[in-house]
């Protein structure tokens, strides 16, 4: 068993480790007891061998060696609100299990991470303690994409895209490609906490409890925090350090709906003479990590991913392999405050050959692109998703540039954002007006009907816009 470090217990408040190394499997049995009724989320970070010979029904399989401060995976991990329970990492090559609770209760923003508690994945574990707690002990391989997944898309595009998809399938002649989520079913994915109690058996209060306020297993350091912005993009540390002044537009999401506890995305049966040329196309503006990119293309859609940043176009394709959509999701390089509308439109229509996107800059992200299959992405467009991001050029000229019976979702800050305590964005051309979006897309001669103007209030107090429109003809 891992050594683990009397200051490290200490700093935890108890021996929280300690407790997740403890022998008895009964008591392991009631600790996974817990764990299910807290609702919290599970992250393996064992191996991928060690995690396909035998897991935890539920959990998400990111190896330490990718998750740890700086690992390419890292920005896989769910918002610092949710809460989350973390089977630790055997072996002589991962650092003592201390080291990687240390990871878990660093402080980011002054949000730590909501951690539930650990365990560790002795044989008993695995044979004993989950059979008695009633949790399936599942083996072998799984599909890319019926890959777990911790992280979110921004929750107003998680909300708005499957209404779309419903309302517009039809004119789009894409029922057959959004499958069960045509029918207004639920797409599963990560499960909020609900009302649980502490180890020490202490209630918790409330009958619906968010995963902010869900119970931890009592001796855990940190208290539970909120997301940089909900509904939008979260940096990790690393991230943030190499993309210093970019912050705002390259933060992960968060999401606010209740989902089912499977924890992914499965892929939607193949209609006799489907092609993947034939999907809808979305084109996500200031796509960032590609959260949002990757959950379309889960649904069913092909995504047109625009960034103008190469770290971040990479983190897309690599989420877009991780989970098996590479070859629906083109990342391109593209400087969208430089290029004119008329020009960004035309690129759903020109990386053809098979989505060739070879066109970072950045060797490494270049690579990353390359290496997965590399999708088809001709018009066209039907959806134009924007989140937090905003080029008053270029949605002035979507009314007129964008086809019949496409949609737009546009989700920015708005003005009053400069005077909360965050302070940011802080100027006039990075900040909505007050109808101002719908005032362009009802002018005369539009052809647009505007399904939602609204005002999101964030955690942290500033206004975001809720804007979604679509073409009728």
């Amino acid at each position: 068993r891992k050594r683990m470090s009397t200051s490290a217990v200490n700093r935890a408040g108890g021996d929280v480790l300690g407790r997740a190394a403890h022998p008895d499997p009964a008591v392991q049995a009631d600790r996974l007891r817990a764990f299910v009724h807290s609702g919290a989320l599970l992250l393996d970070l064992r191996s991928a061998k060690e995690f396909s010979l035998r897991r935890l029904a539920s959990a998400v399989n990111i190896p330490w060696v990718d998750v740890q401060l700086g690992g390419s995976r890292q920005p896989e991990l769910p918002p610092r609100s949710r809460l989350l329970a973390i089977l630790l990492c055997p072996g002589v090559d991962s650092p003592a299990y201390d080291v990687q609770a240390a990871v878990f209760n660093a402080d980011f923003k002054g949000h730590p991470w909501n951690v539930w508690g650990f365990f560790v994945p002795t044989a008993q574990l695995f044979t004993e303690a989950a059979p008695r707690a009633g949790i399936e002990v599942q083996s072998g391989p799984t599909h890319p994409r019926e890959r777990g997944r911790l992280w979110e898309p921004s929750d107003m595009v998680e909300r708005w895209l499957p209404r779309l998809e419903q309302r517009m399938g039809v004119s789009w002649e894409a029922t057959r490609f959004f499958g069960a989520q045509h029918r207004g079913e639920s797409l599963p994915g990560p499960r909020h906490s609900t009302a649980g109690s502490t180890e020490d058996g202490a209630a918790a209060a409330g009958a619906s409890r968010s995963a902010a306020s869900a119970p931890r297993e009592s001796g855990l350091v940190g208290a539970s925090g909120g997301d940089d912005a909900a509904g939008c993009h979260l940096a990790s540390p690393s991230i943030a350090s190499a993309a210093a002044g970019a912050a705002e537009d390259c933060v992960d999401a968060t999401a606010d709906e209740d989902y089912s506890a499977s924890g992914y995305v499965r892929e939607q049966p193949r209609h006799p003479g489907d092609s993947d040329a034939l999907r809808p196309l979305c084109v996500d503006f200031g796509c960032g990590g590609g959260r949002d990119a990757v959950w379309a293309a889960l649904r069913g859609w092909r995504v047109l991913a625009l960034d103008n940043c190469a770290k971040r176009l990479a983190r897309c394709a690599a989420l877009a392999a991780t989970h098996g959509v590479g070859d629906r999701v083109t990342p391109y390089l593209v400087d969208l405050l430089r290029t004119s509308p008329a020009e960004v439109i035309a690129l759903a229509g020109e990386i053809r050959e098979a989505g060739r996107t070879d066109n970072t800059g950045n060797e490494d992200a270049d690579a990353c692109i390359r290496d997965g299959p590399r999708p088809v992405v001709a018009g066209p467009i039907r959806a134009a998703i924007a989140v937090r991001f905003l080029h008053r050029e270029l949605a002035e000229a979507l009314p007129a540039l964008l086809p019949p019976h496409s949609a737009v979702l546009w989700f920015h800050f708005m003005r009053g954002a400069e005077l909360t305590k965050v302070g940011r964005p802080n100027t006039a051309k990075d900040l909505l007006e007050s109808n101002e979006l719908n005032q362009l897309f009802t002018a005369e001669g539009t052809e647009w009907t505007v399904l939602a103007d609204n005002i999101t209030q964030l955690p942290d107090d500033r206004p975001l816009s809720e804007f979604v429109a679509v073409r009728s003809i």
